[in-house]
């Protein structure tokens, strides 16, 4: 009864969504009937509190989911057209077929997809990967690249050099 959207709307839309499908939700609402509780646990509600409701109560009930376990979290895989990274495993496959990398290779290739499109310059990239200050016209960069690119084959079109600025990995690749 909020009044732009239905609360039951805006807890679906939460648990829908990986990124906030975790938060706990507990609904207060004046529909105290059978069926509305019902659906509020259907969406995914944690807990279900009728008004009139006591303070005391409500702050106990909020604790209480706190104190449950959480699920595991999420696997932190990441597919990017034929490429698939799982970070926790340290792993990628083109296709199906998995390619093997150097922890270097690896903590570069993961930079680059955790935001694809996004353009990481040669300084941020020895700094990220290797956490050091070097010069930014080092080319350690580029052979690494460069291997990265033949190791992932027909997928290491998506490891794009951006003339005078980086790298970047693109949603669509270079041909």
């Amino acid at each position: 009864m909020l009044p732009d959207v239905p609360g039951i709307s805006v807890c679906k839309r939460l648990k829908e969504d990986p990124r906030t499908e975790k938060i706990p939700v507990i609904i207060v609402s004046a529909r105290g009937e059978e069926i509305d509780r019902i659906v509020g646990f259907e969406v995914g509600a944690d807990d279900y509190v009728v008004k009139p409701f006591s303070v005391r109560e409500l702050l106990l009930r909020m604790e209480a989911v706190m104190r449950r376990p959480q699920a595991s979290p999420p696997s932190r895989l990441l597919t990017l057209g034929s490429l698939r990274l799982d970070q926790d495993a340290h792993r990628v496959w083109v296709d199906s077929d998995e390619v093997v990398l150097k922890a270097l290779e690896f903590r570069r290739l993961a930079t680059l997809c955790e935001r694809p499109d996004h353009v990481y310059s040669r300084e941020a990239l020895l700094s990220s990967v290797w956490g050091i200050r070097a010069d930014p016209d080092s080319r350690a960069v580029d052979t690494v690249v460069k291997r990265l690119r033949e190791k992932l084959g027909t997928a290491g079109r998506h490891v794009v050099a951006v003339r005078g600025a980086g790298y970047r990995f693109s949603a669509e690749p270079e041909r």
